[in-house]
């Protein structure tokens, strides 16, 4: 069982990022970098970046999961930047996304110290700027759906989110312990402590996914067991200047969905936010609206090559957190 989680989550060490860590055999993420890595000049745009730097500074506690294995950048040669890419225009050309034209970073991709930039900013932000958070969502999403991948959300908080997870189909349901707070080194250690059991859990996921749950308790409360056993070891400080390590005890659902879900959703929120007088509507004054008509006459209309597809996420929430 492989898991997607946001780059947001990961800088922030969110709860699905944690929990996902322990529990997945394989965790993928889309990796700020230069979108052509082999180019004298991408190099360059990359290194003079001080934000850039500063946000790969706040990646260094993960090195050892991307050394290992656990963190991969990409899968079967594929990255998920180029599903951002696309999930950028298809907004600025599927109709159904006009609402959030406004939002977005039109020229994001032009040059790759704006695109390197913007992106660690918002990233050590925890994702303020809609432009560049929405099309990750979306891109990941995409990602996922391509490779048959599971992606991992927090517990529904904002209306986007809990829309998301209301368009979800419920497929399966396990509560369980987790790190939700350890350094590299910890989760490793617990990956190999419960190997079988992990093991075992992921099996019971895939088959209750595909319709045969009778694994799933049984898989599940063993392995809440041998956590149980191993849990003193893995809290335990190793020494005074370690990180602390907390685990909780989390419920975790897993729900289909369509793979374009993120940015419905967020058009779904723009107008209930614009009808609510929370925020301006996109595509009402003049200089907004010449736009989107001289854009109507100039673009093609994208076709959506992945329309209808689905993706299955896992929704991560903490019944409790012990020290």
């Amino acid at each position: 069982m492989n898991l997607v989680v946001s780059p947001y989550h990961l800088t922030s060490r969110e709860l699905p990022t944690m929990a996902a860590l322990l529990l997945a055999e394989r965790v993928f993420t889309l990796v700020p970098a230069p979108t052509s890595p082999f180019d004298e000049e991408s190099v360059h745009a990359a290194s003079m970046s001080p934000h850039y730097r500063r946000f790969m500074e706040s990646w260094r506690w993960c090195e050892e999961l991307w050394r290992e294995g656990v963190l991969n950048a990409s899968f079967a040669g594929s990255a998920p930047v180029g599903d951002v890419m696309e999930s950028c225009a298809i907004i600025d050309r599927h109709d159904h996304y006009a609402d959030l034209r406004t939002l977005m970073r039109p020229t994001l991709f032009d040059s790759e110290h704006e695109y390197l930039t913007a992106l660690s900013i918002d990233l050590l932000r925890a994702g303020p700027d809609p432009g560049i958070s929405i099309p990750i969502a979306a891109g990941l999403d995409r990602f996922a759906a391509r490779h048959r991948l599971i992606v991992a959300r927090p517990e529904p908080v904002s209306l986007v989110q809990r829309l998301e997870s209301r368009a979800a189909e419920r497929k399966a349901a396990i509560a369980i312990p987790v790190l939700s707070q350890a350094d590299a080194e910890t989760v490793l250690t617990a990956r190999d402590e419960l190997e079988t059991e992990l093991a075992e859990l992921r099996a019971a996921i895939t088959l209750a996914l595909s319709g045969d749950a009778s694994h799933l308790m049984p898989s599940a409360q063993a392995y809440t067991r041998a956590f149980a056993i191993v849990r003193d070891d893995l809290v335990r400080p190793r020494d005074p200047d370690a990180p602390r390590t907390i685990d909780a005890f989390v419920s975790m659902w897993f729900g289909e969905h369509a793979c374009d879900t993120a940015l419905r959703a967020s058009v779904d929120a723009a107008r209930s936010l614009s009808s609510s007088g929370k925020m301006g509507r996109p595509g009402v004054d003049g200089r907004t609206a010449g736009r989107e008509k001289n854009r109507e006459t100039t673009l093609p209309v994208l076709r959506e090559p992945m329309a209808g597809d689905r993706v299955i996420s896992m929704f991560v929430r903490s019944m409790a957190r012990r020290r």
